[in-house]
């Protein structure tokens, strides 16, 4: 839809925790503040087929899951690879950790050898 000369490059929050209702609970607050408060983000949701209870208060279980990976780092690369087998050129990941002071090298470093094992 973008044609040939476009970059397309998505963002994807992950949280490398596997329990997801902990994960759930850690990247909620990253999508419902700011995205869930701006329309613009909202309106674009509910063209994707979310719905007006997915996108209320601090958005649905089933929002967190598609806007941020979660589980084991394979689970989390399966997912971000969708964005590529869809066509994206390249994927932005931001790590949201349960602590905010946690620095994001760790989760990157466990991302990437657990790509590196298996094939991604």
């Amino acid at each position: 839809m973008l044609g040939g000369d476009a970059f397309l490059a998505p963002e994807h929050k992950v949280v490398l925790i596997e329990d997801a209702d902990r994960a759930r609970k850690t990247g909620r607050p990253a999508v419902q503040n700011p995205y869930l408060g701006l329309r613009n983000y909202t309106d674009n949701l509910l063209r994707h087929g979310f719905t007006d209870a997915d996108i209320d208060g601090s958005g649905s279980d089933a929002l967190i899951d598609a806007l941020v990976a979660h589980g084991s780092p394979q689970t989390i690369n399966a997912q971000l690879d969708e964005h590529l087998a869809a066509g994206a050129d390249h994927v932005g990941i931001q790590i949201v950790a349960e602590d905010p002071t946690t620095s994001p090298v760790q989760a990157l470093r466990v991302l990437a050898e657990h790509r590196h094992t298996s094939g991604s």
